[in-house]
């Protein structure tokens, strides 16, 4: 348990493996910094849990463990960089990315199953995936810019509002009539494609 200031974990790239399936995170207040592409990693093989409490700061976090990983406690996604390499992260309404806060999610062969509270969403959602996937509630509700970069297709169930950039690179984003434009938003492609029929709001820009 660490309570006051941060703690900085490792040189560059050092990250730290946990694999339980009950796991507790303390430190009310505390913060874990992790330099370069460090981060604490879940890979555990069946059904896992975390407790965490929302004061509690961890800049980069992966779930890489196909049962997935349960939160059972608030857990700040704040400046965090979530990737989701296997498994379902699923977290209610305890995912907070508070106003403001630089978030990203990475998807790779995973996603999120739960409700950010409002005006708590990550900034950035971006698949870098390896085959056909389907997005979970990471693509729900305004997300600000959305970055797809992999190989396959990404097939989106939920509505969403893109209200600043798509970013288009390689891979198929497949989004039916679930996708709307937001006023100011646009669409960057440089490779890849994105089909359904999405809904276009005014002032929107398309650069291909």
């Amino acid at each position: 348990t660490h309570n006051t200031g941060d703690v900085v974990l490792g040189t560059d790239g050092a990250s730290l493996t946990l694999n339980g399936k009950s796991n507790t995170i303390d430190g009310s207040g505390a913060g874990y910094v992790f330099n370069g592409n460090g981060r604490v990693v879940f890979t555990n093989d069946g059904a896992a849990e975390l407790a965490i409490p929302s004061d509690v700061r961890i800049n980069r976090v992966e779930v890489d463990g196909a049962e997935g990983l349960t939160l059972t406690d608030d857990f700040a996604l704040t400046t965090t960089d979530l990737v989701l390499t296997d498994g379902t992260l699923r977290h209610g309404t305890q995912l907070v990315a508070q106003a403001g806060g630089s978030g990203r999610v990475t998807v790779v062969n995973g996603s999120l199953d739960g409700n950010f509270e409002t005006g708590t969403r990550p900034t950035t959602v971006e698949y870098n995936h390896t085959g056909d996937i389907t997005a979970g509630t990471e693509l729900s509700g305004d997300v600000q810019n959305v970055a797809v970069d992999g190989d396959g297709t990404v097939t989106v169930d939920n509505s969403f509002t893109v209200t600043n950039n798509l970013n288009l690179s390689s891979g198929t984003l497949a989004a039916g009539d679930q996708l709307t434009f937001g006023d100011g938003s646009q669409v960057n492609r440089s490779g890849g494609s994105l089909t359904g029929s999405p809904s276009v709001t005014d002032n929107f820009e398309l650069t291909v």
